[in-house]
């Protein structure tokens, strides 16, 4: 068989199995087909035709509403509601999970669905909007697993509202299983209704648990320890002593007399443009170490720092509100460091 044969074959099997291959997926079951839409959803959208893209995904749906506790489909949903032309009158992909997850009538892929929207309305910083979605389609407290537990407080406490409600979901959660997540939605939940001394309480055996499970695992362990150092080096470089009495001992230092030290008619050359810049430590500057030395680690390591990274927001900001400066400039160094995100990112 030549060449020009073989290839006008398999253009003739391509052509023919465009048609048949969304009739072959509906004869295996709704559930493959829906699959089958919700993987063309994602090349379409990657090729910039959102609103195919869209009508794929919805497709999807009206095939098999289990699709519905894929993360896949939410990661989908996602990306087609960030897109600018989400936002025009033809698409309204924020509509589309309101009118979906009414749809489904299994309370377990409800609730599951519910917890995904959640989340992506969290993302958005619409945290009532997500505990009020949370409420509703969840079961009662006594019926939810400690995830779906630890979800709804951690909204609540977001959001501001319903916070005895919150510690109650998050302490029963903690009856299952206690690990840092939970207890850092606790902590949250106890600054929210002004408990700040319990909270740091809360928020430091967090820390405790995440450093231990850090330690126990043999790919983290000197992640976890060199991140330590590095933090270590930040704090030995912040010096204590005022900047006033600091310009005094650098005069003394130099021979020059300390009485003229707060004299207007007197100056003092200070680092200007690159020097004093080098000066200031770079926002992220420890990340990139630590991404650098490890990188077999570097893959998982950007999630497990995110969660890292909210909780020493908390607990920041629980120190902050009892005044803790010392400890509130140590985690701002942190932050500073291993972050990559500004504050008002983080929540």
């Amino acid at each position: 068989m030549n060449n020009r044969s073989l290839a006008t074959r398999l253009i003739l099997i391509a052509t023919v199995a465009l048609p048949v291959v969304p009739i072959a997926m509906d004869y295996f079951g709704p559930e493959t087909s829906a699959r089958w839409m919700l993987a063309n959803a994602a090349n379409e959208f990657d090729r910039g035709n959102v609103a195919q893209a869209q009508k794929l995904l919805e497709g999807a749906f009206e095939k098999s509403n289990e699709i519905i506790s894929d993360k896949d489909f939410w990661r989908q949903f996602e990306r087609i509601e960030l897109s600018k032309e989400a936002d025009t009158a033809d698409l309204s992909p924020t509509k589309l999970w309101e009118e979906m997850i009414k749809r489904i009538d299994n309370p377990t892929v409800q609730a599951n669905a519910a917890i995904e929207i959640s989340t992506i309305l969290s993302n958005r910083k619409k945290f009532e909007a997500s505990a009020k979605l949370l409420q509703q389609y969840l079961p009662d407290r006594e019926q939810r697993n400690p995830l779906a537990n630890n979800q709804i407080a951690y909204m609540r406490a977001l959001a501001g509202v319903d916070l005895e409600e919150a510690l109650a979901d998050v302490d029963k959660a903690l009856e299952s299983q206690q690990n840092e997540s939970f207890l850092d939605t606790k902590a949250w939940v106890l600054h929210r209704l002004g408990r700040d001394e319990e909270a740091l309480e809360v928020i430091d055996e967090a820390m405790k648990e995440i450093e231990s499970t850090w330690l126990s695992n043999s790919r983290l362990e000197k992640f976890f320890t060199r991140m330590n150092e590095l933090e270590q080096a930040l704090g030995q470089k912040q010096d204590p002593v005022p900047k006033e009495q600091e310009q005094v001992q650098k005069q003394e230092g130099e021979g020059v007399d300390p009485s003229v030290a707060t004299d207007p008619s007197v100056t003092t050359e200070q680092p200007q443009g690159d020097a004093q810049r080098s000066e200031e430590q770079v926002k992220g500057s420890g990340l990139v170490t630590l991404l650098s030395e490890f990188p077999v680690v570097e893959r998982g390591m950007t999630q497990l720092l995110d969660i890292l990274t909210t909780m020493r927001y908390h607990r920041m900001r629980i120190c902050e509100s009892l005044k803790l400066d010392a400890e509130v400039a140590k985690e701002m160094r942190w932050l500073n460091a291993f972050s990559a995100k500004e504050l008002d990112e983080l929540y």
